[in-house]
């Protein structure tokens, strides 16, 4: 079928829409050059969306010299859609050991890279559930710094947030996530 056209899939045939208002379908509607929402600019043009898997990993170390020697699990679990340039991630880690790394921790393998569009353009990580840290309050957030497909966890101390360190996991700690942060593409 031609580029720049919406069709509809039917009982095995491609039928092209034109001029069609208040259609109902039952079936697969390809637009294969992107749907527009509201409007006809390029700001109102809908042509990506995915669904996928990944697997978080746990690191020590600072953004781009993360090592994870030793680190075994019990689970890595991770999900994302992404709508656009719109990344949804949640996901969950159980380790047995926290290996030999060191450093501070984070969690590093996110599906895409967060956008690096200038100050202020990290993404917020929030922590459902942290088990068996030695975190003096068990809470942390986190951050996606920009330019990066890493989460840096952060743990509040006397009023501060500080970063966490190798020696703030046990060798049975468990996390789950959650983050909606943007990518460049």
């Amino acid at each position: 079928h031609n580029t720049g056209l919406a069709y509809y899939s039917h009982a095995g045939a491609w039928i092209p829409l034109a001029n069609t208002t208040g259609a109902t379908f039952s079936g697969n509607i390809v637009a294969s050059d992107g749907i527009n929402l509201g409007g006809t600019g390029a700001s109102n043009k809908l042509d990506d969306y995915e669904e996928g898997t990944w697997t978080p990993v746990v690191q020590f170390g600072g953004a781009g010299s993360s090592s994870s020697t030793g680190v075994s699990y019990t689970a890595q679990v991770g999900r994302y859609t992404k709508v656009g340039k719109k990344v949804t991630i949640e996901g969950g880690v159980a380790i047995t050991a926290r290996g030999s790394s060191t450093g501070d921790f984070n969690i590093g393998g996110l599906p895409f890279t967060q956008e690096d569009t200038g100050p202020f353009s990290d993404a917020v990580v929030a922590f459902g559930f942290v088990n068996a840290t030695t975190l003096p309050s068990q809470q942390l957030l986190g951050l996606i710094a920009r330019g990066t497909t890493q989460i840096f966890p952060r743990e509040v101390v006397n009023g501060s947030m500080t970063t966490v360190p190798h020696g703030d996991l046990t060798n049975n700690s468990s996390f789950i996530f959650f983050s909606t942060y943007f990518t460049a593409s």
